[in-house]
C-alpha cells in the first residue's frame, strides 16, 4: 500500500510535528511553518541527553528503555517511517541540544533500536549554528521563526505579527 501511495513525482512525503507541551506559545507554530517539509520535527524542551516530549516525563536514554509508554511512543511514531525510501527517515529534533553528551548519543541510539525495523537518522544541530539556521528555514518562515523565538516568554506576542 505504500509503494502505490509513494508513486509519482509529485509525491510530497507527510510531516508531523511533535510539540512538547513545554514549549511557550506553542500555539503559534501553524503561523510559521513552511509548507513543503518532508520530515518530522519535535520541538522540545530539554537540554544535553535528555528531552521533553511526554506530560511530565523526561526521556533519557535509560528511562526510554524501560517505561513502556516511552517504548510504545516511539515504536508507535516508527510506523509513520517509510519501509521502502532507501534513505534514511529524518527526524529533526529542535529547542534543545539532546547531542551535546554521551548520554545524548545513547538516548538516539536507544530511539533508533526502538523504531527499527525503519531507517531512522536524527539530526539536532544548535539552532544558532549554520547547520540550525539552515535545519529552521527547511520548516519555516526565518523571520517568523526569530520573532516567534524572541517573543515565547513575553505577553507582548500578538497573532497578528506571525501572519
Amino acid at each position: 500500500m505504500e509503494r502505490v501511495a509513494c508513486e509519482g513525482d509529485d509525491f510530497i512525503p507527510p510531516k508531523i510535528m511533535l510539540i512538547s507541551s513545554k514549549v511557550p506559545k506553542a500555539e503559534y507554530v501553524p503561523n510559521i511553518i513552511r509548507r513543503d517539509d518532508p520530515s518530522i520535527i519535535p520541538i522540545l524542551y530539554g537540554g544535553p541527553g535528555h528531552l521533553y516530549l511526554l506530560k511530565n516525563k523526561v526521556a533519557t536514554f535509560a528511562k526510554v528503555e524501560k517505561e513502556e509508554d516511552m517504548i510504545q511512543f516511539w515504536r508507535r511514531l516508527s510506523r509513520l517511517m517509510s519501509k521502502l525510501n532507501p534513505e534514511p527517515n529524518l527526524i529533526h529534533i529542535m529547542g534543545c541540544y539532546v547531542l551535546g553528551s554521551a548520554n545524548g548519543e545513547k538516548l538516539i541510539q536507544t530511539l533508533k533500536r526502538l523504531m527499527k525495523p525503519s531507517s531512522v537518522e536524527f539530526k539536532s544541530p544548535l539552532e544558532l549554528s549554520a547547520q540550525g539556521k539552515e535545519m529552521i528555514e527547511m520548516y519555516f518562515d526565518f523571520r517568523l521563526f526569530r520573532l516567534w523565538k524572541s517573543r515565547q516568554h513575553s505577553k507582548l506576542l500578538d497573532y497578528d505579527d506571525l501572519l
